[in-house]
């Protein structure tokens, strides 16, 4: 069950949810030490599990956008709370895009700028390879606290445009993952172009 309400004011706008799941199915990580006292060894599986417990989530989403001349700022900032760890969520996902949209000779649309995306840590659901699922952590590894931020330059001329992005520009030692044991790209030059073809 989920009651959700937006309040909006301008350009702000305030989306409230309240979730309460019942018998809840997820997979888990299930990790047994082998009984062979000669080799180390450790059993590694997923199994489903369900628990009785009623979990609430409850989540507030705030965006908005400010344009000022040429510049423009758009948020989007999520709070969420849930009630049980077998439906992990970080606290607060952070999503931010400050760019200068404007002309160049009066034909050439521009975009220039750069985006941010930030979550707190949290012991994020681990990805299997062997059901190519996620499922919760079994050893409780924390991610997140950390952000991404990505620089741009998007242009648009008639029925084409094409983009020039450098992505991960803030790239440090050891700490950009999004799911456990799986870090993301590394800095990364990146360009495309779409052009549409019209009948």
């Amino acid at each position: 069950a989920r009651v959700e309400g937006t309040f909006s004011f301008h350009k702000a706008k305030l989306k409230v949810g309240i979730e309460s799941i019942q018998n809840y199915v997820y997979l888990q990580e299930s990790q047994e030490n082998g009984t062979n006292a000669a080799l180390a060894t450790r059993k590694y599986g997923i199994e489903v599990a369900q628990t009785k417990e009623n979990i609430q989530v409850v989540s507030a989403t705030l965006s908005h956008a400010l344009r000022w001349g040429v510049l423009n700022w758009e948020n989007e900032w999520t709070f969420q709370q849930t009630s049980n760890s077998v439906l992990p969520l970080p606290t607060l996902n952070v999503w931010s895009n400050l760019f200068l949209r404007f002309r160049i000779a009066k034909v050439l649309d521009t975009e220039l700028g750069a985006d941010v995306r930030y979550f707190t840590e949290y012991y994020a659901p681990a990805y299997s390879p062997a059901v190519g699922m996620f499922a919760v952590q079994a050893h409780r590894t924390l991610v997140g606290n950390y952000p991404w931020v990505n620089a741009y330059v998007n242009f648009k001329l008639k029925g084409v445009r094409f983009y020039l992005a450098y992505n991960h520009v803030n790239q440090s030692e050891g700490k950009y993952f999004l799911v456990p044991h799986y870090p993301t790209n590394q800095r990364m030059l990146q360009f495309g172009i779409c052009w549409t073809f019209f009948n």
